[in-house]
């Protein structure tokens, strides 16, 4: 049943008591048990915790690595991200994992953890070239364009 759904049905049941109830449902918190995997990974997004899930499965289950993902550099966060004192931030090399099998740092996964595959130099890179400087010299070039046409057109020119 969705929010809107619930609502509808306490609304209907408060008729009887209330003249035009006016009801708000608001999820404070989500139950069952998860853990989330975000960054370079095909599909990021919230998981069931099903028991002996390793991180690299974890990944797995999220489609794999992307292109510019830094598998050297995968950060698990374990515990309450509210209490941050209980907190921990642990680095996972998935490459000493996969090519020189280090599967000590292959870590399970626990209710609540946070995955995190974060993005390579190169693809920091490639997004800065493609979303900002790219922009920048078309813009640049359709400047050019415009004015050399405007040139061709008999348009005046000051040096």
């Amino acid at each position: 049943m969705s929010l809107s759904e619930l609502d509808e049905v306490i609304t209907e049941g408060l008729k009887e008591y209330v003249a035009d109830p006016q009801v708000s449902v608001i999820v404070k918190k989500f139950g069952g048990r998860k853990f989330v995997v975000l960054g370079e990974v095909r599909m990021p997004g919230v998981y069931r915790f099903v028991e002996n899930v390793s991180v690299l499965e974890a990944i797995a289950l999220a489609g794999g690595f992307v292109k510019y993902a830094e598998q050297n550099n995968v950060v698990l966060v374990r515990g309450d991200i509210n209490k941050s004192p209980k907190v921990q931030v642990i680095k996972v090399n998935a490459c000493s994992i996969l090519y020189q099998g280090a599967v000590c740092g292959n870590l399970m996964v626990q209710q609540g953890d946070i995955i995190y595959v974060t993005q390579s130099l190169i693809g920091r890179l490639n997004d800065f070239l493609t979303d900002t400087l790219r922009p920048a010299l078309e813009d640049m070039v359709d400047f050019f364009v415009v004015r050399s046409a405007w040139r061709w057109q008999g348009g005046q020119h000051r040096n």
